[in-house]
């Protein structure tokens, strides 16, 4: 059988491949152009100083630019960055690797915490000799440790919305062409996002209050 017999079928493949698919194909053009005529129909009487317009070409900005930051953000984007991550990639990775390994770092030495507890518990016996471990000093020690998660819930916090602001950064270098829009954009959005932050950090610092406050 051979070359030739293997190059036969293989021709006959492409041929028949070509012959299915064509048809779709032929259908997908046809649709785009169709939508293409429709467009350029709307261009017949264009005028740059109409107002709706204007708007129209706008808010058709604006709303590209909030899709690409969605896709950014969920990671269903058009084209896959095979350098590095972004966007919704880099946050799973605070919140799966950066935010447990600083979580790790703030874990106490047992020995160290042992005497923590010993010296509370002798500093409030004072000059007295006590039988039971007084509730105070437990309570000292659990506070002191949950007061210890304050730093790195912060440092998480500022680490995601730094990269919320990096994603906005990247989609709106894509309205250059329009300097105006693209300053005034940003400033919304990114001021949007830190106001956000300042409401998480409150939140983190009012559960740690509630937490403490039910120790006991």
């Amino acid at each position: 059988m051979g070359t030739p017999y293997l190059q036969r079928i293989l021709n006959q493949q492409l041929t028949n491949h070509i012959r299915d698919t064509l048809p779709s194909f032929r259908s997908h053009l046809q649709s785009l152009l169709l939508s293409l005529h429709k467009e350029a129909e709307e261009y017949k009487h264009f005028s740059p100083d109409d107002p709706a317009r204007r708007t129209k070409t706008l808010l058709q900005l604006v709303q590209r630019l909030a899709v690409d930051f969605e896709k950014l953000i969920e990671g269903s984007g058009d084209r896959v960055d095979t350098v590095t991550l972004s966007g919704g990639a880099r946050i799973n990775k605070i919140f799966h690797e950066r935010f447990p390994s600083e979580l790790a770092k703030i874990e106490s030495d047992e020995g160290k915490l042992r005497q923590e507890i010993n010296y509370a518990i002798r500093n409030i016996h004072g000059v007295r000799t006590g039988l039971f471990t007084p509730d105070m000093a437990f309570e000292a020690i659990v506070k002191k440790q949950i007061s210890s998660l304050k730093e790195p819930c912060i440092k998480f916090i500022d680490m995601v919305s730094q990269e919320l602001c990096s994603t906005v950064y990247q989609c709106i270098s894509k309205l250059s062409s329009f300097p105006g829009l693209r300053d005034e954009t940003e400033r919304i959005v990114v001021t949007e996002i830190r106001e956000q932050e300042s409401k998480c950090r409150d939140q983190v610092v009012h559960k740690q209050d509630f937490t403490k406050s039910n120790v006991l």
